[in-house]
């Protein structure tokens, strides 16, 4: 154990002397909530294909028939409106709406870890 502080110490002294004062883990502390902003995305990056994916199979094991409801993740609407007249039909939720929302969650993420990186 002391030979392991003995280093880690030493590891400090060479970064402190390049002009270095934070080692390059400590850096990722620092990146301006940009790693609390790289975790939610992707979380809900993950919901959002988990779901999906769970859609999909719901589909394909009843013959991609859009007209039975697979009651799985949330509702979409068109417009602003919340009346059951605006929803979105099955078939462009699952292959239109949801897709779309994991290709822009996808692109925010990828520009987040571009930017944690890049530290």
């Amino acid at each position: 154990m002391l030979s392991a502080f003995s280093f880690a110490n030493g590891i400090i002294k060479v970064a402190a002397s390049k002009g270095n004062n934070m080692l390059s883990v400590e850096r990722y502390f620092y990146a301006d909530g940009v790693v609390g902003g790289t975790i939610i995305l992707s979380l809900v990056f993950l919901f959002l294909a988990i779901e999906e994916a769970r859609e999909i199979l719901f589909y394909i094991r009843n013959n991609w028939n859009f007209d039975i409801d697979s009651n799985i993740g949330g509702k979409i609407y068109k417009g602003d409106s919340t009346d059951d007249r605006d929803l979105v039909t099955n078939r462009s939720r699952v292959l239109y709406g949801r897709p779309f929302l994991i290709v822009v969650f996808l692109a925010f993420l990828i520009i987040h870890i571009a930017v944690l990186f890049s530290k």
